[in-house]
């Protein structure tokens, strides 16, 4: 379940207002956030990709809590790639979210890595 990945405590500005959400039903792209919307029982999330639109994300989507309507934040997508906080945490005290973002987009999810690099090693 996507509740694991996620941070208990999410600041305000991560959470879309009201006049945010009626500016984004206006989008005429192919993709619109809002088609997306995830709750902590979701089982998956879309793929997240290297570029956003001022960090929110339209390809992969939103999430939805008891607080309304929000953008992931930088380390829940860290964690959604697979990696631990201890390397996010690292990572952030050098990269700005707008990095942060870029970087976990730029990932491939680390136990698809190790699967794949396993397969190699076993088949060499």
């Amino acid at each position: 379940m996507l509740e694991k990945f996620m941070e208990n405590e999410v600041d305000a500005n991560y959470y879309l207002t009201q006049k945010q959400i009626e500016g984004i039903k206006k989008w005429k792209s192919r993709k619109n956030p809002l088609d997306n919307i995830y709750t902590k029982d979701s089982e998956f999330v879309r793929t997240i990709v290297r570029r956003s639109w001022g960090d929110l994300n339209a390809e992969m989507g939103l999430y939805q809590d008891e607080r309304g309507v929000r953008k992931f934040t930088e380390k829940e997508c860290w964690r959604l790639m697979g990696f631990d906080d201890e390397d996010y945490e690292k990572a952030a005290k050098v990269s700005s979210s707008k990095e942060l973002y870029q970087q976990a987009g730029n990932s491939i999810v680390v136990n698809v890595l190790e699967a794949i690099l396993k397969e190699l090693l076993i088949n060499e």
